[in-house]
């Protein structure tokens, strides 16, 4: 969540002259990483059905 604060005063995004991210790509991302965790974790629990150790 720290890349979504935006640039700093002194970052090249400021030096660049671009603008932070819209809010709806905040949004999405703070959406999209926990579902593609645990989407992961779904496959991998899956797989591990009937394994021995």
């Amino acid at each position: 969540m720290l890349a979504l604060t935006g640039p700093g005063s002194a970052s090249a995004d400021q030096a660049l002259g671009l603008d932070p991210w819209p809010a709806w790509v905040s949004a999405t991302a703070l959406v999209v990483g926990p579902v593609s965790g645990l989407l992961v974790r779904a496959l991998l629990h899956r797989g591990s059905v009937g394994r021995s150790i």
